[in-house]
C-alpha cells in the first residue's frame, strides 16, 4: 500500500517534468523552423498542476498573440472529461488575439500522449463589433482542430467559421462556412511537404456595383516526393459567379510545378534558416546562393504545365492548356542569369467559343449606345426611335464587324466556328498566333 501510495505522489511530479518537456520542445520547434518567434516564455511547475505564458509572433504576420496555459500533470488528468487511458498532460489554454478590440481570447484544449504527441480542439467564441464610423464585424462561434507528432513535424490542422459578416457605410460581404485545412509532414530529403486548402461555401456581398455573389469557392496546394523530385500542384475552382446579371461556372484552374531538385531545395532551405541569424554580409550572400538554386534547379528542366482551365459561361465552354519548361541543362546559368531567359521554352493555347466573343460584341454595342445618350449625341426623336426592336436591328447589322473588333483587341483568331490564342515561348522570344507580340496581351473585357 505505501509502495501505491508513494507511486501515486510521484507520478504527477515525474509527469509534471515530461510536460515542461513536451511544452518547451514545441517552442522551440516552432522557433528553429522560422515559423514563430517566441518571447516572454515563463514555466511554473508544481506538483498536480503547472502554468506558462508566452507570446508567440508568426514570421508571415505583423501581430503577436498571447498564450495562457494550464498544465494538467498524468497519468490520469481529471479535468472536464474523464480520460481512461494515460497522458503526459492536460493542457488548456486562453490565446489572446490583438484584433478587434473587445474580443473574447480563443481557447484551446491539448492532450498530449505518452509519446509527446498532441491533440487540439480549438474554440473561437461568437463575435459582434461596431465601428464608430458605421458598420462593423460579427461571425458565429468558430471550430477547430490540431494535431502534431512529437517532434512537431507532423502538423495537421483544420478550422471552420460558419457565417462571417462585414458591414461598411457603402457595402457589405456575408461569408457563409469559411474552411481552412493544412496538413505539414516530412520528406525523405528533409522538406517539409504542405498541403493546404481554403474553402468558401458562399460569398454575397451588395453595394454601389450592385449585387454579386460567389458559390463553392475552392483553393489548394498539394506537395509530393518522389525519387529525390519535388511536385507541386496549385487548383482553384468555383461552382458559380452571378456578377448581378450573368451567371459563369463551373470553373477550374490546376498548375501543376515539377521535377524540382528536393535536395537543393532542402539546403537552400537550411542556408536560408541560418542566414536569418547571420550578419548582413550573410544575408547578401543569400543573392548568390538563389542563384545557385536556380542554375541547379535548371539542370532537371523544371516545368510549369497548365493541366486544366475551364470557365463554363453562357456562350459556351473556355477552355486552355498549356506547359513552360526551363532548360538550363546545357547552359551555365549560374555565371550568367540572363541565360535564364533562353532556357525557357513553352507553349499553350486558349479556345475560345463563338457565343462568347458574340456576347462580348453585343456587349460592346450596347456601351456605345449608352455612351452616345449619356453625351448628348443623339437628339430627343433619335432616342426615342431607339426602341428596343430597333436596337436589335442595330445590333445584328453591327454585329460581324464588332465581333472582328473584340477578337483582335483580344489577339484570338479563328478556329473552325470559333476562335483561339496560341502562344509561344522560345529563346527569349514571345509569339502570339505565331507572330511577335506587338502589343500587350488584353485578358480582360
Amino acid at each position: 500500500l505505501l509502495a501505491v501510495l508513494g507511486a501515486a505522489e510521484v507520478a504527477p511530479y515525474w509527469f509534471g517534468m515530461q510536460a515542461e518537456h513536451a511544452y518547451n520542445d514545441h517552442l522551440q520547434q516552432a522557433a528553429q523552423d522560422g515559423r514563430f518567434t517566441v518571447s516572454n516564455a515563463h514555466y511554473e511547475r508544481g506538483w498536480l498542476v503547472s502554468t506558462a505564458d508566452a507570446t508567440i509572433t508568426p514570421s508571415a504576420l505583423p501581430l503577436s498573440v498571447t498564450v495562457t496555459s494550464t498544465i494538467h500533470h498524468g497519468p490520469f488528468p481529471l479535468i472536464g472529461e474523464l480520460q481512461w487511458t494515460a497522458h503526459t498532460a492536460l493542457v488548456t489554454s486562453q490565446i489572446g488575439l490583438p484584433f478587434p478590440p473587445g474580443l473574447p481570447p480563443l481557447t484551446a484544449r491539448t492532450l498530449i500522449h505518452l509519446d509527446r504527441q498532441s491533440e487540439t480542439r480549438l474554440a473561437l467564441p461568437a463575435h459582434k463589433h461596431a465601428w464608430p464610423e458605421g458598420g462593423g464585424v460579427e461571425w458565429q462561434a468558430g471550430s477547430g482542430e490540431f494535431s502534431a507528432s512529437g517532434e512537431a513535424r507532423r502538423v495537421k490542422a483544420s478550422f471552420v467559421l460558419p457565417a462571417l459578416e462585414i458591414r461598411s457605410t457603402e457595402a457589405n460581404a456575408s461569408f457563409t462556412r469559411l474552411g481552412l485545412s493544412v496538413d505539414r509532414r516530412p520528406a525523405p530529403s528533409g522538406l517539409s511537404l504542405v498541403d493546404f486548402s481554403v474553402s468558401l461555401d458562399r460569398l454575397a456581398a451588395s453595394g454601389p456595383q450592385g449585387k454579386p455573389t460567389l458559390a463553392g469557392l475552392r483553393l489548394g496546394m498539394g506537395s509530393e516526393e518522389s525519387a529525390g523530385t519535388l511536385s507541386l500542384s496549385f487548383n482553384f475552382e468555383f461552382r458559380e459567379l452571378n456578377d448581378g446579371e450573368v451567371a459563369y461556372g463551373p470553373a477550374q484552374l490546376t498548375l501543376k510545378l515539377g521535377k524540382l531538385d528536393s535536395a537543393l531545395l532542402a539546403k537552400y532551405q537550411q542556408q536560408l534558416t541560418a542566414a536569418e541569424t547571420a550578419p548582413a554580409a550573410g544575408q547578401q550572400a543569400m543573392i548568390g546562393k538563389t542563384l545557385e538554386l536556380v542554375a541547379g534547379l535548371a539542370r532537371k528542366a523544371p516545368e510549369l504545365e497548365l493541366t486544366r482551365l475551364s470557365l463554363k459561361t453562357p456562350g459556351g465552354e473556355i477552355s486552355g492548356s498549356g506547359k513552360l519548361v526551363l532548360d538550363g541543362g546545357k547552359l551555365d546559368v549560374a555565371e550568367n542569369p540572363m541565360l535564364l531567359l533562353s532556357a525557357l521554352n513553352g507553349e499553350g493555347k486558349i479556345l475560345v467559343p463563338n457565343g462568347v466573343v458574340k456576347a462580348l460584341a453585343e456587349k460592346d454595342i450596347h456601351r456605345k449606345v449608352a455612351d452616345l445618350k449619356a453625351k448628348g449625341s443623339l437628339s430627343e426623336q433619335e432616342a426615342k426611335q431607339l426602341t428596343p426592336e430597333k436596337l436589335a436591328q442595330v445590333s445584328a447589322k453591327m454585329l460581324p464587324r464588332t465581333m472582328d473588333e473584340v477578337a483582335r483587341r483580344h489577339h484570338l483568331v479563328p478556329d473552325g466556328q470559333d476562335y483561339k490564342l496560341s502562344a509561344t515561348f522560345k529563346q527569349g522570344r514571345l509569339l502570339v498566333n505565331g507572330k511577335p507580340l506587338e502589343q500587350p496581351l488584353r485578358l480582360a473585357p
